[in-house]
């Protein structure tokens, strides 16, 4: 049996994913916050709708999809701080 076939039989077919992914990132990018983003948030925020909309068209215990989504948010974390402390080290030399 193929990856496909493996991956449809937890997830469901495809096509259907491709089309929750594909709102739930009309909705992202509709935002500003996601266009100004840097490219690191944006990867991360592609890969969490893409396990959302697994989860929405299959089957949502499964739980490596939900450490993957962990794992992206902590990038995001990661990427704010960096932003974050940026702000306050000009804001203390200013």
């Amino acid at each position: 049996m193929g990856i496909r076939k493996d991956r449809e039989k937890l997830y469901g077919p495809i096509e259907k994913t491709g089309e929750i992914w594909e709102g739930i990132m009309a909705s992202l990018y509709s935002g500003p916050g996601f266009a100004s983003a840097p490219p690191v948030v944006k990867y991360a925020l592609s890969n969490i709708a893409g396990k959302f909309a697994r989860a929405a068209n299959g089957d949502w215990t499964h739980l490596d999809g939900w450490e993957d989504v962990l794992e992206y948010v902590r990038t995001i974390r990661d990427a704010a701080e960096k932003v974050k402390g940026k702000g306050e080290e000009n804001a203390k030399t200013s």
